[in-house]
């Protein structure tokens, strides 16, 4: 009956009926559980064949549930380095992180690199992944440290141009690029710009990396230049955002804020990391237009999606949002609620970020500025 009932489970797998094959899938570990217990090799493997058709359909409070009860004992009967024990685990670790549960998938991860030793795909994107967790709980350096790390043991091996180390690669520049590591951002983007396909989505997130990078040194008609070659239909959100960001640069507000408009109509414009950034700079935007309440209702959109998005005040788009809403509560005449604002985001970004990060010195120039007023 077990091998029956499993039996028809794969044919549905096989047909990409998920959600068909679940009830059986259910029914044939109750059965064999009885007869051959809990803690069998058969048992947990079809929990876990049972997990991964949870993650399929994207049920990840499920997909967590199942898998931090099943690992204990699957490891144990498969062991730690066995190839299964690594790819639940991988799963786990990103259900985690689409919940946003990012210490525990970080935790994760750590798993994945203690036990995997053999630097392959598995491994390079665990080390790439760890390093996203970090990112989101606002611990740049480390994810830029854990990066350098992944990157100096897999290059070696696998090569630069090898997809796994590139995908780190790019991840490691847009870490570098948010601790304001100008020059070699610069010479890491022309490097991998040189080497990406015009056609290939990854060049487009390299040359938003490099944008990002030219209008936070106020090179804004560079910026522009760069953003209006890349920018097509389909373009990454950022890419977008960095076209406003350079318009904002040169005062081109009212442009700025139709880049934006456009850039709503992106399918992950609904996403809090994305409503973060583009209220963020729509707020900016408004300043500009000497509009400040209306800054300020964008601002606090863009705290609340910040929140939203589980990111701590030092994490950096935070960290930006809360600056824009001090400044725009500032231009109403509120300078006690502002220097409040201020003085903490100054506090945070010299901590996490130091004294010439550009957070750090926009934090500290407004703070001067308002108590010399």
């Amino acid at each position: 009956m077990a091998d029956s009932l499993a039996k028809e489970a794969h044919e549905l797998v096989a047909d990409d009926r998920w959600a068909d094959a679940e009830p059986l899938r259910r029914r044939e570990i109750e059965l064999r559980g009885r007869w051959l217990g809990p803690d069998s090799v058969p048992v947990l493997s079809s929990r876990y064949i049972l997990a991964l058709g949870l993650f399929v359909q994207r049920r990840r409070e499920e997909v967590v549930a199942e898998l931090l009860d099943l690992l204990p004992p699957f490891v144990a009967a498969r062991g730690e380095d066995h190839p299964d024990s690594t790819h639940a685990r991988m799963t786990l670790a990103v259900s985690l992180l689409a919940l946003r549960r990012f210490h525990e998938a970080e935790e994760q991860y750590g798993r994945v690199l203690a036990c995997h030793a053999t630097v392959d795909d598995v491994r390079v994107k665990a080390g790439r992944l760890r390093a996203f967790a970090l990112t989101c709980q606002g611990r740049h350096r480390e994810a830029a440290d854990a990066l350098d790390t992944c990157l100096q043991e897999a290059a070696p091996v696998l090569g630069t141009s090898h997809t796994a180390v590139l995908e780190a690669r790019i991840s490691r520049i847009n870490q570098l690029a948010v601790l304001a590591e100008h020059a070699l951002v610069e010479r890491e983007c022309q490097d991998l710009l040189g080497t990406l396909d015009d056609q290939d989505p990854r060049h487009g997130r390299v040359t938003g990396v490099r944008v990002y990078q030219l209008n936070s040194t106020g090179r804004y008609a560079e910026a522009e230049a760069a953003v209006r070659k890349a920018l097509t239909d389909h373009a990454q959100l950022p890419l977008h955002v960095g076209l406003a960001r350079c318009l904002n640069g040169q005062a081109r507000h009212e442009e700025a804020l139709r880049a934006l408009s456009d850039a709503q109509e992106h399918p992950r414009a609904g996403t809090a990391d994305s409503r973060l950034l583009l209220a963020t700079v729509t707020a900016q935007a408004l300043l500009g237009l000497g509009r400040p309440e209306d800054a300020e209702g964008q601002a606090r959109q863009a705290v609340d999606a910040a929140g939203e998005a589980r990111y701590p005040p030092i994490h950096h788009r935070a960290l930006e949002a809360a600056i824009t809403l001090a400044a725009a509560i500032a231009a109403q005449g509120r300078p006690a609620e502002a220097e409040q604002h201020l003085t903490r985001c100054a506090a945070d970004a010299q901590a996490h970020f130091g004294p010439d990060h550009p957070h750090t010195l926009a934090a500290r120039t407004a703070l001067a500025a308002l108590r010399r007023s």
